[in-house]
């Protein structure tokens, strides 16, 4: 059993107020049960597979999402079409997270008969998250699973499975958590989560406490003072240190552990603390693809244990259960994939969904019928949630902070009705540095692939970007929980609450949902939340204009109802929803001051009937303005490839709804590190002159009440058709046109082409006149056209592909995946990946908005030596001047954007990756064009035989134009190489070289301003080990710059030298003395300083804490 952790003398008063009043509501029923999972699951994604004691069991999910793409049954998998079921056993779920234990993955095809299928058929296997794979008779994971795939021109694996069955293994990732795993073969599916617990293991420690005393004297001529404190080569101790004889002497102390292991029995223990850790720099630290080195050499597996912002980090874990101070977020998608436990699905946890990343403490209490989390923060973040409409590309895209911390963004990928913005289909959560990175100029957000303005059903795609700005002042406490226990096998039921008492933007949401199971096929979703916060601190809706009351906080509510019906003859879902003006959760993505009620059911009467209703009707709280559909359809299947539909639809209005009409999203715009802007990435700031042509059209309109715009009402009929022209062709086409009232029509075709059992190829033509939406009216009776191409594809948002840019020895794929921005989408041949996209899409005709955007890219994966990636995106937008607001004049606007990425390993010992990156605006002669570009070049010699060299390259060039303003240009060039040498057991040599050229213009007078700066760094460090006690070391290093205007050039030099003596194992005393200094002989000014110091180290590891054990301690009697 944990210990009491609602004790007031374990927990801070806000922690432990939060566990009183959640514990007894939520706990009873949360005890860690000793029942297992079933072993075999078919299709449920959210489901555990395999044995996993503990683990929570979800009753709700999100259903398969409308549209997917139909399945493929011929060539090879022609065998496919007799599958009928897939049968998954997990051997060893709930395995250490080591990142090397194997849990067997067996796998069972039965036909439509339930009989064993015999004859071989290929399953797709797809995973996300920090597990390998591993192949049948592979020896290692280190050349990746695709070189053993039978059908590498398709995403994900292919197995061949003959005989009714096969094995794999999955080899577990080094940090706990659920990876998900999906297998898929003709239109059989299994999905679900196999589990990786802690690994509770053997104390390993390891820790350093050190202590030095020293005495200095500098010297400063005039106003000249250094850089900084600790000009010479010694990192100076700052945390725990103390100044004395007016600041001549100085007396520092650091201590740094690691620590993790068992304790009491089955409990793991992972500590980690250093007095001197630089914090505030980054939440939740990952790999830094675009910091310092492009190319290491280097194929191990990279990851991170103890990741906290502070300068402590301590979890217990006991089996599912934890309780931690360190790093974390909160938001489906995210916390189970960082080991941060189970969360409430977006099915029953909508209208409460919160979203942070906090350094903290958290508690997570689990079993296989509930949980509940509790965690607390005192800090200065503000939370900020942004959405951004998607325009085809894969961006960069800008977020409105420019003092947003690294990592701690979410990004998710929403999709919404066509017909009602309000209602959200789908939320894909995005992986970093899988799905999305950082382009190297401010950091914004770059995908790794385009994504459409719509989907291929008309849906309009957003961004969603939660992020924390650390907002400075006096810190303050945020605090929460929430929890979810299922009541039986048919019922879920589950709340939350929290408080921010953040003074700048004080905030409060209660939240409770609950789902039942009326059937097989039945279920009811119910949900309320009420926030309390001001509005104007937490910032706009996310869907429209907002709607802001009078000043102060302000208390607003939500709720909705949702039935859904999912049966073999009969679907039906119906929904109602109520959402306060006031109410201020923008991580719920609905629109306040709302009201909405729809249903729609589809009944199959017999093999060729089926017969289709829908109903809706929107209302504006604020407005009053009220808008309502409804059609009545039927589809007869004419032949087994042709079906024919007709259908009524009557559409009326009152007043216009906020959110109705659909805008254009804006292009992708540059971002700089040098200056600050509007809008800004995660390292940097944006653009003030490359204003996008739309900027102030990007929201959906701000509504209208009754009688201050004309009713609109029509009645329409339409038709259409679905054509099955082969096994891989299908054509759609309809058309609308008014029978009564205003003057309204639609046109729509499409065309599919099926790729591979999981992927099409689609082409979408719409025109319409005076008909925004299906259930929406256009009182301008503007016409709209929307043209789309590009790939639909079922496989897995954040799926493991790094091992096809892995290269052996040499790249662990995952930096270089990063680099390359492209991902598998097409599949051309093997090792050959396309992926293609084009829109065209024409809104509200009366203001001449347009917007053109296409995409290509490649990847070629196939050689052990070569990886190659590029891309190319193209995106005009048009507005008329109308529609602009930052130049009449300002009509057309194009956005180019490219990335190009090629990693060579010359032979065992060397690689190189070379990589560019390009983006540009062209403002057709309207303002400046601006445009960056990034080349970079990396180069590793990493013997792989011995360790007496190691070398490390990379050459840069930046170059800016028109990015902060007009006529403003940089150039940068900087190249670095490294070098560590050990050429006999008592030398050790390293060195380095830089350099780095600056030329820039600044538009600060007339004609401008241009500075030139140049700067060379030298350096170099010998040590030699005299005896097994005695050592000596000698550093020296020599900077040189000059900026445009010098005569001459300044100078920064080095020099320090340090005797080292071996008290007794592991404890280590030096002397030194260094001097260092800076002289410029265009000043006046020069100064110099000097000291000697002693040092006392320490090092310990896990024998420190075993004196009693006479194996470690040979002084005890044995």
């Amino acid at each position: 059993m944990l210990p009491n952790l609602s004790s007031p003398a374990l927990l801070p008063k806000p922690l432990h107020l939060a566990v009183r009043h959640a514990l007894p509501a939520l706990a009873a029923g949360l005890a860690l049960s000793a029942g297992l999972a079933r072993a075999q699951v078919d299709v449920d994604p959210a489901q555990p597979l395999g044995e996993a004691p503990g683990r929570y069991r979800p009753l709700f999910t999100l259903p398969e999402p409308a549209g997917a793409p139909r399945i493929l049954l011929d060539g090879q998998y022609a065998a496919n079409a007799r599958v009928g079921r897939l049968a998954v056993e997990v051997h060893g779920a709930g395995a250490p997270a080591d990142g090397v234990t194997p849990v067997e993955i067996v796998v069972r095809v039965f036909d439509r008969e339930g009989r064993p299928l015999r004859e071989p058929v290929l399953v797709t296997v797809e995973h996300r998250g920090g597990a390998r794979l591993l192949l049948p008779e592979a020896r290692t994971d280190e050349d990746g699973a695709d070189r053993r795939d039978v059908d590498r021109s398709v995403p994900g694996t292919q197995l061949r499975v003959s005989g009714g069955e096969a094995r794999f293994s999955l080899i577990a990732p080094a940090q706990p958590e659920d990876v998900l795993l999906r297998l898929s073969a003709g239109e059989a599916e299994v999905a679900g989560t196999i589990g990786f617990d802690p690994d509770v293991r053997e104390m390993i420690a390891a820790g350093l406490i050190e202590g030095v005393i020293g005495r200095s004297s500098r010297r400063y001529d005039g106003a000249v003072s250094p850089a900084r404190v600790d000009d010479g080569f010694e990192t100076e101790l700052r945390h725990w240190s103390r100044d004395f004889d007016s600041g001549r002497s100085r007396a520092a102390l650091r201590a740094s552990v690691f620590l993790k292991g068992r304790i009491r029995g089955d409990r793991l223990l992972t500590l980690a603390y250093d007095s001197d850790k630089d914090t505030r720099a980054r939440l939740l630290r990952d790999i830094r693809p675009e910091a310092w080195y492009p190319v290491y050499g280097d194929a191990s597996v990279k990851g991170f244990d103890a990741r906290s912002a502070s300068k402590l980090y301590v979890r217990v874990d006991q089996g599912r259960s934890f309780v931690m101070y360190g790093d974390f977020a909160s938001g489906e998608g995210v916390t189970p994939a960082a080991g941060g436990g189970v969360v409430a699905g977006t099915r029953l946890r909508q209208l409460g969904s919160y979203q942070r990343t906090l350094t903290g403490v958290k508690l997570h209490r689990e079993s296989a019928d509930g949980f509940v989390n509790v965690f607390a923060s005192r800090d200065t973040l503000r939370h900020v949630t942004e959405e951004i409409a998607a325009n085809g590309t894969s961006g960069p895209f800008a977020v409105g902070g420019t003092q947003a911390l690294e990592n701690s963004e979410q990004v998710q990928l929403i999709v919404r009705d066509r017909n009602n913005l309000n209602t959200v289909l789908s939320v894909t959560t995005l992986v970093r540095l899988s799905d999305y990175s950082f382009e190297p100029f401010s950091g914004r957000i770059l995908l790794t692939r385009p994504i459409p303005s719509q989907d291929a059903d008309g849906n309009p795609i957003h961004l969603r970007i939660s992020y924390e700005v650390d907002q400075g002042g006096d810190a303050f406490w945020l605090a929460g929980a929430d929890g979810q226990i299922n009541l039986g096998e048919r019922a879920s039921l589950g709340g939350a609450i929290i408080e921010d008492r953040n003074p700048q933007a004080p905030f409060r949401l209660a939240s409770v949902h609950a789902g039942v199971k009326l059937g097989a096929a039945t279920e009811l979703v119910v949900e309320a939340a009420q926030t309390e916060a001001s509005l104007s601190a937490v910032g706009t809706s996310l869907v429209g204009a907002p709607v802001l009351p009078e000043s102060g906080t302000a208390t607003g509510r939500a709720a909705r109802v949702e039935i859904q019906h999912r049966g073999e003859r009969l679907e039906a879902r119906l929904r109602a929803a109520r959402t306060g003006a006031a109410f201020a959760n923008t991580a719920a993505g609905v629109q306040p001051g709302s009201e909405q009620l729809g249903g729609s059911v589809r009944w199959q009467a017999d093999e060729d009937w089926a017969l289709r209703v829908e109903l809706q009707r929107d209302r504006d709280t604020a407005t009053e303005a009220r808008a309502s559909g409804a059609s009545l359809g039927a589809d007869y299947r004419l032949s087994p490839a042709l079906t024919l539909g007709v259908g009524l639809r009557r559409i009326e209005e009152s007043g216009r709804l906020r959110g109705a009409l659909a805008g254009l999203a804006a292009n992708p715009s540059a971002g700089s590190h040098y200056a600050p802007g509007s809008d800004g990435g995660f390292s940097g700031a944006g653009s003030t002159t490359l204003l996008n042509a739309n900027s102030a059209l990007a929201s959906y309109g701000s509504g209208a009440a009754p009688g201050t715009v004309p009713d609109l009402e029509t009645t329409t009929a339409f038709a259409g058709a679905s054509w099955r022209a082969s096994d891989r062709w299908t054509l759609k086409g309809l058309a609308e046109a008014a029978v009564d009232g205003q003057d309204r029509h639609r046109v729509e075709l499409a065309a599919s082409y099926q790729l591979a059992e999981r992927a099409r190829l689609y082409a979408r033509a719409e025109h319409q006149d005076g008909l925004s939406s299906r259930y929406a009216l256009d009182g301008a009776s503007s016409r709209g056209q929307a043209i789309a191409l590009g790939i639909d594809g079922r496989y897995m948002h954040g799926g493991d592909v790094f091992s096809e840019y892995r290269l052996r020895d040499a790249s662990d794929g995952r930096a270089s995946q990063v680099a390359t921005g492209v991902r598998n989408v097409w599949q051309l041949r093997p090792g050959w990946a396309m992926s293609t996209g084009l829109e065209r899409l024409r809104i509200l005709d009366g203001s001449g908005q347009n917007a053109t955007a296409a995409t290509l890219g490649s990847d070629w994966t196939d050689s052990e030596w070569w990886k190659l990636s590029g891309r190319l995106e193209w995106r005009r937008l048009e507005a008329s001047g109308a529609s602009t607001t930052t130049s009449s004049a300002l009509t057309a606007q194009d956005s180019w954007l490219t990335t190009l990425t090629a990693v060579r390993r010359l032979d065992r010992d060397w690689t190189v990756l070379a990589r560019n990156y390009y983006l540009a605006t062209d403002n057709h002669g309207a303002r400046p064009n601006g445009w960056q570009d990034r080349f970079q070049v990396g180069l590793a010699w990493r013997p792989v035989d011995h360790n007496r060299i190691d070398v490390l390259g990379k050459y840069e060039y930046k170059v800016e134009d028109n990015i902060n303003a007009t006529e403003e240009w940089r150039r940068v060039h900087v190249g670095a190489v490294q070098a560590n040498v050990h050429p006999a057991r008592a030398w050790w040599a390293s060195g380095r070289l830089a350099g780095k050229t600056v030329s820039e213009r600044f538009p600060v007078a007339e004609g401008g301003v241009q500075d030139r700066y140049r700067a060379w760094l030298v350096s170099g460090r010998l040590i030699h080990d005299l005896s097994e006690r005695w050592d000596l070391g000698l550093q020296l290093s020599l900077m040189r710059g000059q900026a445009s205007g010098q005569s001459g050039a300044s100078w920064q030099r080095s020099v320090g030298v340090e005797v080292g003596y071996l008290v007794q194992s592991n404890l280590w005393l030096s002397a030194g003395y260094n001097a260092s200094g800076f002289r410029d002989r265009d000043l006046s000014s020069d100064y110099t300083a000097r000291g000697a110091y002693l040092r006392l180290r320490f090092k310990f590891d896990a024998d420190l804490f075993a004196g009693a054990d006479p194996v470690v301690n040979r002084a005890l009697p044995r």
